[in-house]
């Protein structure tokens, strides 16, 4: 799959950037909560790419992340697009962890919570269903449920500090 018919590439684009627009002027001012959510979303980050990496070796796919599977290890099989992904995916996660646990109006929290279920649903179903051509798979739903569930559960908790119910 290229990068443009990839839709999480678009949703990185168009509706990251809007909900890290909306969440970037709450986010607690705080170095250590920056380098640790750093960390975790290197860390995350590093993970999904093994795990995309494997699957498609395991598939026999390639694709802008991954011209070529060959030497079996994820970082040396990476495309260029590839590392900006890397860099692009530890940011984004950074500001979403940094915002998971900033003090954020009731408004915000909902409208970025939209965003995020909008942009899981794109960036993980859609390359299954394009690669597969089926879309109605346990793999196609599993990861956008569980992800989904935790982008609302955190909401849920968020809106109820900010009205003082907990």
């Amino acid at each position: 799959m290229g990068f443009l018919n990839h839709g999480g590439m678009w949703g990185d684009l168009i509706i990251m950037s809007v909900a890290t627009g909306l969440a970037f002027p709450y986010l607690l001012r705080s170095r250590g909560l920056a380098l640790s959510s750093l960390v975790i979303a290197v860390l995350a980050t590093i993970i999904a790419h093994v795990h995309w990496a494997a699957s498609m070796r395991h598939d026999g796919t390639t694709g802008h992340m991954f011209h070529t599977c060959v030497s079996g290890t994820w970082y040396l099989d990476l495309s260029r697009a590839g590392w900006m992904h890397v860099i692009v995916m530890a940011t984004l996660l950074t500001v979403a962890l940094m915002y998971a646990v900033s003090p954020v109006p009731v408004k915000v929290v909902v409208a970025v919570s939209v965003l995020l279920t909008a942009h899981v649903c794109l960036a993980m179903m859609q390359p299954g269903w394009y690669c597969t051509g089926k879309l109605w798979t346990w793999l196609n739903f599993a990861p956008p449920l569980f992800a989904t569930g935790l982008i609302w559960g955190i909401a849920i908790l968020k809106v109820q500090l900010a009205r003082g119910k907990i």
